[in-house]
């Protein structure tokens, strides 16, 4: 078995779509959107594991990360970014993308 990723997604056809799309594959340093960059989608397969439901997405994700152990999965628990911190350069841009006009709350007044 060669390197995979493990993920999970509650909406499939929008997980894929972001898998397809270039501009979406950059907006994200995550590993696998990296590599799908780097080496094409001709180099990779997709294989549903499993369908759940809802409710159960987290804990069979994690099911699978410890049956599995993915390399290209740096979290070690699904759901939960523990150990995960952003860089100070992407925390600046994060916060960038909410000032001024670009806020989803900038121009708009507080009804009751």
């Amino acid at each position: 078995m060669g390197r995979f990723y493990i993920g999970s997604s509650i909406n499939l056809s929008i997980r894929l779509s972001q898998y397809y799309s270039k501009s979406q594959l950059r907006k994200s340093k995550m590993i696998i959107n990296i590599v799908l960059l780097k080496y094409g989608h001709s180099e990779f397969s997709l294989d549903i594991l499993e369908y759940c439901n809802k409710k159960d997405i987290t804990l069979r994700e994690q099911y699978y990360f410890k049956l599995l152990n993915s390399k290209f999965n740096i979290l070690k628990e699904a759901g939960f970014p523990l150990g995960f911190k952003h860089s100070k350069e992407s925390r600046k841009k994060m916060n960038e993308t909410k000032l001024g006009e670009k806020n989803y709350f900038f121009g708009k007044t507080h009804t009751e």
